[in-house]
């Protein structure tokens, strides 16, 4: 009497591809014991899936449908044959992505649900799936580092990460978000649900997601507090139905641009946002709307004493500028208030010919 015990992980060491249904089948332990022919629970190492095989595409992946892990990647490309998969139904009790998840250059692909999936290591990518209508991770509790990015998948109907979870957290140093180019030529409404994200250590790029259901920027991101880091950055373009969006004025954004535009109603622009939602950054106790310079210009440099500055900036507010000499004095001092951009006409023409440092102060 043979006994098999799938409630013990088979672990399969090595990197794997499979490029073939005949790789699906043969993916199964062969190794003479009780669990010869069973089903890995576990890959130390990276899965790469690739439907694209004209002699012998894949159809059927049940023989992975005991995988709760991969230590490094997970790759699920090119499903573009017919008789491809079209769900990640057999991925039923998968928990852990040690590296990066990608569903990517899938046609075939409809639904991605993945209802276990509790964690991904390096980044959460679902791009280029001309036909994908679901996205949904509903136990996603962190992403360590690097980024979630989903995009161009126009026929979708639902985005949505860790709506069944208390809270999702990057992990990481480092962090980035994505959402663009999603639900354009789809049937009906596209739902985004990205509540659960509170902080992210990087940009937010939310651009092109012309679908009607895209009409609320705050019921999407609705716990967001925070955009940090060095590199940090709030872009919110060219949504064609996205009429409201107090998040974008109320989160914090450390040091990067806050840009808004070509969208509609009270989320058109920076301007339309204030009016609407009051001044920039107001849940953080800073109520400066001039946080984010995004350039200065001098121009032309060199130049004889009389000179322009152009100062460029996706936000409101107030600017100073000095002009030091190299031994940091002052020399000269300027400030006004900018919308978008600035420009002041500077006359140093009886300063002594040499080279004179300019700082702006937002």
């Amino acid at each position: 009497v043979s006994v098999v015990h799938y409630n013990q992980p088979l672990v399969y060491t090595g990197n794997v591809v499979l490029n073939t249904q005949s790789q699906v089948d043969a993916f199964v332990s062969a190794t003479p014991s009780a669990n010869c022919g069973n089903k890995y629970t576990k890959v130390v190492g990276n899965v790469t899936i690739d439907g694209s095989s004209s002699t012998d595409p894949i159809t059927d992946l049940s023989n992975l449908n005991k995988l709760t892990e991969v230590t490094g990647s997970l790759i699920i490309t090119n499903f573009n044959k017919n008789g491809n998969p079209t769900n990640l139904d057999d991925l039923p009790l998968l928990k852990t992505v040690g590296c990066n998840f990608t569903v990517s250059s899938s046609p075939k692909m409809l639904n991605v649900t993945l209802p276990e999936l509790e964690t991904t290591g390096c980044s959460f990518t679902i791009k280029d799936n001309a036909n994908l209508t679901t996205l949904n991770a509903p136990v996603l509790k962190s992403v360590k580092g690097d980024r979630i990015d989903i995009q161009n998948n126009p026929k979708a109907t639902l985005i949505s990460l860790s709506s069944n979870t208390a809270s999702f957290s990057f992990t990481g140093k480092g962090s980035s978000v994505t959402i663009s180019n999603n639900g354009n030529s789809a049937t009906g409404p596209l739902t985004i649900n990205m509540r659960k994200i509170t902080r992210i250590n990087g940009g937010l790029v939310f651009n092109n997601n012309d679908n009607t259901g895209v009409a609320n920027f705050d019921s999407i991101f609705t716990g967001l507090t925070s955009i940090s880091s060095n590199w940090a950055s709030l872009t919110i373009t060219n949504n064609d139905y996205l009429a409201k969006c107090c998040i974008a004025a109320s989160v914090t954004v450390s040091t990067g641009t806050r840009t808004i535009n070509n969208n509609t109603g009270n989320c058109a622009n920076i301007t339309a946002v204030t009016n609407d939602c009051g001044p920039l950054n107001k849940r953080s106790g800073d109520h400066s709307t001039a946080s984010d310079l995004l350039q200065m210009n001098v121009f032309p440099n060199p130049n004889n004493g009389t000179f322009s500055i152009q100062i460029t900036s996706s936000e409101q507010g107030n600017v100073a500028v000095q002009v030091l000499d190299l031994l940091s004095r002052e020399v000269f001092q300027i400030s006004g208030t900018f919308d978008a951009n600035l420009t002041f006409p500077v006359n140093l023409e009886f300063l002594a010919e040499g080279q004179y440092i300019v700082k702006a102060k937002v």
